[in-house]
């Protein structure tokens, strides 16, 4: 059985930008995130730790956009796909959209399905 679930509107404090005005101070950007998995053996033992837990893959995704030097919106959206799926496996699709607070909400997004 395919379940989702996710978050909206984590904020993370993170470099990001071309810009040298970006780049010359930490802003707030908006990460909304949903996935999929079989959670088959979570309802047969009614355990998380045979699921994922959300709160798990937002924290990793905070740490990873405040150690990683990210220009380009499209690129950290598709490096953290890659890493989120990377460090939880079961993910069998994934949604990721990171939203510029400060910046008139400019965003981008991806939609990862895995084969």
């Amino acid at each position: 059985m395919k379940y989702s679930c996710g978050f909206h509107n984590h904020i993370v404090a993170c470099t990001l930008g071309v810009s040298p005005q970006e780049r010359a101070h930490v802003q707030n950007i908006a990460v909304d995130l949903r996935y999929s998995y079989d959670i088959t053996a979570v309802l047969a033992t009614s355990s998380l730790t045979d699921g994922i837990d959300y709160t798990q893959v937002a924290e990793y995704v905070e740490e990873v956009l405040q150690k990683e030097d990210f220009e380009l919106l499209e690129t950290a959206c598709a490096i953290m796909v890659q890493k989120v799926c990377e460090r939880f496996p079961p993910i069998q699709e994934l949604f990721l959209r990171i939203t510029k607070i400060e910046q008139s909400g400019f965003f981008a997004q991806i939609h990862w399905q895995g084969t």
